[in-house]
């Protein structure tokens, strides 16, 4: 019996040197579990954060952004995520549709500056203004801005090209005045940072002063906004 007992227990012992790959001792458990104890808050964090950015979208959707309570809430989650430091696939997140600004903080944009608010449009559809990528390859993406002042009647349009380090060279501004377009000669460079991005909102900040041709386009450092993919606020919406 003893002889079947220690050939059983060698057994087990080899198996786990040839199959598992090591023996588990004291020390291994202890490893094991506090990886296991990291992936668990690892876990925690990402449905947090998940919640966080599901929660944002809401309120950034819904018919009562200007309550106080909201704006605040929303500041939170806006901060919240820029901290949280998450991953996020830029072909996923930045490559597709047009996302459009639904919250801003710092400094004055510089197309608010010649908004009058004037959108002509449905009650609930305010001017729609954002960027869309597009990927060129790796790391590289077209971008056009675009800024509507009233409604589609009165657009103005910027492309541009984004590079690896998310710098952004602007080519050309355009006018679309009732149908009718005009070119400007206009070039510059945008500084970009991705504090948070998904799917379906992403966060975005200026790292550095906006520069152009005789400083037409004057946006300052700080200036953050979250963007929303646009589908999402108007179904309808389609970019010419």
């Amino acid at each position: 019996m003893l002889l079947v007992f220690c050939l059983c227990t060698c057994y087990i012992i080899l198996n786990w040197v040839l199959v598992e790959g090591y023996i588990p001792t004291v020390s291994t458990r202890l490893t094991v579990r506090k990886i296991d104890r990291f992936r668990l808050r690892l876990a925690s964090k990402n449905s947090q954060v998940e919640a966080a950015s599901e929660e944002l979208l809401s309120l950034l959707l819904g018919a009562n952004k200007s309550k106080d309570d909201e704006i605040s809430r929303i500041k939170y989650l806006v901060d919240f995520l820029q901290e949280s430091n998450s991953w996020f696939d830029p072909d996923v997140s930045l490559n597709g549709p047009l996302y459009a600004v639904l919250y801003q903080s710092g400094p004055r944009p510089f197309w608010e500056k010649f908004d009058l608010g004037l959108s002509l449009g449905t009650k609930s559809r305010k001017n729609i203004k954002g960027q869309k990528y597009s990927k060129v390859s790796d790391g590289v993406y077209n971008v056009q801005n675009y800024a509507e002042f009233i409604g589609q009647r009165f657009v103005v349009e910027a492309k541009g090209v984004c590079t690896k380090n998310y710098d952004i060279l602007a080519t050309g501004v355009s006018m679309n005045v009732l149908g009718k377009k005009f070119d400007i000669d206009i070039t510059g460079r945008g500084y970009m940072r991705v504090l948070y991005a998904n799917d379906n909102l992403r966060i975005l900040t200026s790292r550095e002063d906006t520069s152009s041709t005789g400083n037409s386009i004057d946006e300052k450092a700080g200036l953050t906004v979250v963007q929303v993919r646009v589908d999402l606020i108007d179904p309808t919406f389609i970019l010419s």
